[in-house]
């Protein structure tokens, strides 16, 4: 019978604990910017006109939601991307559909009536700056979900690489 050691030494408490603290700055950081730029908007160190405080872009995100505008302009832009995936190839998928994302608001900032990029660019000729937020918070969130998606199926599909 043999014994088996468990690392507890001071190298791997100095690896896990370095591990949570990356793991909480990468959670922590983006708030704290979110709180300083509401505090530098709410206290007027900032123009809100260009910068709207979050909480202005929040409120705003959230009647457009009410009024189906915003459902409207993403569920286009995510059926037009979805369409230029499956034109793409789906060998591509995994690489071209961040840049898809990206590429789908250009074109639909130039050329469209609806969708993400026509918000973002709508919003952003009247000067409706908290409108042009939530597009653009959106598009990240997607591109951050579509991220977390494909990289537990790039996990599950191909098991042996290395991260």
């Amino acid at each position: 019978m043999s014994v088996q050691t468990i690392s507890t030494g001071p190298q791997a408490a100095a690896k896990m604990s370095a591990r949570t603290r990356d793991r909480l700055l990468n959670i922590v950081s983006p708030l704290a910017l979110l709180v300083l730029w509401e505090l530098c908007a709410r206290f007027g160190f900032i123009d809100t006109r260009f910068f709207p405080a979050p909480s202005s872009v929040v409120s705003t995100m959230i009647e457009m939601l009410r009024t189906g505008e915003l459902v409207t302009h993403t569920a286009v832009s995510m059926q037009r991307l979805l369409y230029g995936a499956i034109l793409g190839g789906v060998p591509a998928l995994v690489l071209g559909i961040g840049i898809g994302l990206v590429l789908i608001a250009v074109a639909e900032m130039v050329g469209a009536k609806s969708g993400l990029g026509y918000l973002i660019w709508s919003a952003w000729s009247t000067f409706a700056v908290e409108q042009m937020y939530v597009g653009l918070f959106v598009i990240a969130i997607i591109g951050f979900l579509i991220t977390l998606v494909l990289n537990e199926l790039e996990r599950v599909i191909i098991p042996w690489k290395a991260e």
